[in-house]
């Protein structure tokens, strides 16, 4: 039987061991993708949707969304819409986007 309880001697999270190092953790960026609006407004920072099929889905800018590969960051298509959008959310089957502008529409796309 596996236990998800932390073993009796465990550090709290976040803490190390005194006398510890810590390692440098090499990241490497796979990708980056610009997103700006028709209007050039810089993207409001709110967490992507990632689909089924690797589609990345993110608000670029006040008034629009972005479909992006997600092996690549290239932008697959963009929406316009007349109003600033909320965070995208998938399906449960993750193949069905929905957006909620902040004048009380839903899209679904």
């Amino acid at each position: 039987q596996r236990s998800n309880a932390a073993p009796a001697d465990a550090a709290p999270l976040g803490a190390r061991p005194t006398g510890a190092r810590l390692r440098r953790a090499t990241v490497r960026v796979e990708w980056h993708t610009l997103l700006k609006s028709a209007a050039g407004a810089d993207a409001v920072p709110m967490p992507p949707a990632v689909a089924a099929d690797g589609t990345v889905y993110a608000q670029g800018g006040a008034h629009s969304l972005f479909a992006l590969d997600g092996a690549s960051g290239a932008v697959r298509w963009r929406m316009h819409t007349a109003e600033r959008m909320g965070t995208p959310t998938l399906d449960a089957r993750g193949e069905r986007l929905f957006v909620v502008g902040h004048g009380a529409h839903l899209y679904a796309v």
